[in-house]
């Protein structure tokens, strides 16, 4: 056990590369917890997946949540800042960051493009705050049964 410990201690404590990390899927708890005014638990029941699922759409829906939180120009600000600042926390030296065009018509109107702005501004201000610690990149997953040329 002692040993698992110090294992666990190491892992942290390495640097580390994301490859594959989808924005909708990689919001912290409490981020989710502060934007919906509902409690951690909660929200992990939401949004956290047993281990044995009945099918794919039982694991889809876990990403409801997450993505009712995207609707918003500030939603968006906030989302994208607390991936990068998550990822800094857990020794993350390098990450991309994935997530569809989505036109945003709650409060102020965004464009598919003007969303992806927001978020392109908000992950190079949270880089630009922790230096050389972190580099993120956004990269764009389109839906190939939908129409490009709102970008």
């Amino acid at each position: 056990k002692d040993n698992y410990i110090y294992n666990l201690s190491v892992i942290k404590n390495l640097k580390k590369i994301e490859l594959h990390l989808h924005l909708d899927g990689s919001i912290p708890i409490e981020t989710l917890s502060n934007l919906s005014n509902r409690p951690i638990d909660e929200i992990k029941n939401k949004v956290i997946a047993k281990e044995k699922l009945e099918n794919l759409s039982e694991y889809l829906t876990k990403f409801d949540l997450p993505i009712s939180y995207m609707q918003t120009k500030e939603e968006l600000i906030e989302v994208s800042k607390n991936v990068v600042n998550y990822l800094e926390s857990q020794n993350v030296i390098y990450a991309e960051i994935r997530t569809t065009p989505r036109e945003i018509t709650v409060g102020e109107h965004l464009s598919e493009k003007e969303g992806i702005d927001v978020i392109i501004k908000e992950i190079k201000r949270a880089e630009a705050l922790y230096g050389d610690k972190i580099t993120a990149r956004l990269l764009l997953s389109i839906n190939r049964s939908e129409s490009l040329y709102g970008l």
